[in-house]
């Protein structure tokens, strides 16, 4: 008569399975909110800059490039270049530059956006925060916009420099600045105030 063979169980994988599973569940609960307020930033912010890809957004996004080159326009003209604006086309003395996708500072106003929404504090902190943010990065594009024309016009050599390089860098550094100005705004509005006693 054959003998059956036992199947040896391994207690030692078990356990350090167990272990293993334990050590992420902890690390989830210990960082739940974070891992939530990074996932939902990037879903958002890729589903987001898919939607502003599409034709139809770009020509619904055309007016606020043609105020673009209206309120520069009207800088410039103030700084004495004797410029004009046509759609979002600015020129003068045989130079001009295009407003184009990608110089409308949607895109960080969409990321700075998203990172407010997200990030877990009361609602209520966050509409002045988005309004502001939103409002300093439309201004500091029109700063862009007459920076890049003048630079355009009196050193062309630098031009490409300033447009993909060194506009690029300020405005990822000025979002991020803006949203931790916001961040430490409300962290600290949270912090329970003591009140100081004399003696």
């Amino acid at each position: 008569m054959a003998k059956k063979s036992k199947k040896k169980t391994n207690p030692k994988g078990k356990s350090k399975n167990k272990a293993q599973s334990s050590k992420w569940k902890d690390k989830w609960a210990k960082n739940k909110t974070s891992y939530i307020f990074i996932g939902s930033i990037l879903v958002f912010g890729i589903f987001s800059f898919w939607l502003t890809s599409q034709a139809w957004f770009e020509e619904a996004a055309q007016p606020l490039l043609n105020f673009y080159a209206d309120i520069s326009n009207t800088i410039l003209n103030l700084l004495g270049q004797d410029t004009k604006s046509t759609g979002e086309t600015i020129s003068s003395g045989g130079f001009s530059i295009q407003i184009k996708k990608g110089c409308d500072a949607i895109a960080p106003m969409i990321l700075y956006t998203l990172s407010i929404l997200f990030f877990p504090v009361a609602f209520s902190k966050k509409p002045k925060g988005i309004l502001i943010g939103i409002v300093l990065l439309f201004l500091l594009n029109i700063v862009r916009i007459v920076s890049l024309f003048l630079t355009g016009k009196y050193v062309k050599s630098l031009f490409d420099l300033m447009h993909t390089d060194v506009w690029q860098i300020l405005f990822i550094i000025f979002t991020l600045y803006l949203w931790l100005v916001w961040l430490r705004k409300v962290t600290a509005d949270d912090q329970p105030q003591v009140d100081e006693v004399s003696g």
